[in-house]
């Protein structure tokens, strides 16, 4: 299988009426307990992964991120993406799971709402065994 389209659906509409379009590049991992973001960083990189904002690069002139560019990472939960911007493939995410098992409490695909290009416009639909 190419890409993480075979195991999370392709598409999806919001509740708005909105069309949202998966990001096979992008992972939210929810983690049975609290971790710092460091020690998240260190648990997915040898899997090809990077927390969120590791990619992003703040603005030249040193000002904040925009709003809607800020990741909301929570001690449980992390947005991740691929190194290389490579979509995911069915296997690199059942190494991920497999890998992490003892610590993952899910996997969430990654949508991107139609006519958007930035943070904002992504989002996780929560698993119905969630929470």
């Amino acid at each position: 299988m190419a890409a993480n389209e075979e195991l999370f659906t392709r598409e999806l509409q919001h509740g708005l009426g909105v069309m949202m379009t998966l990001d096979a590049t992008r992972l939210l991992l929810a983690f049975k307990q609290a971790h710092d973001a460091s020690d998240v960083s260190e648990r997915i990189r040898p899997l090809a992964l990077v927390l969120e904002e590791e990619i992003a690069k703040p603005p030249a002139d040193g000002a904040r991120l925009p709003e809607r560019d800020v990741v909301n990472h929570t001690p449980k939960r992390f947005w991740s993406r691929t190194v290389d911007g490579r979509a995911l493939a069915e296997a690199d995410i059942r190494r991920i799971l497999s890998t992490l098992r003892e610590f993952l409490a899910w996997v969430g695909p990654v949508y991107r709402l139609a006519g958007t290009a930035d943070r904002g416009g992504l989002l996780c639909p929560l698993p119905k065994t969630c929470c």
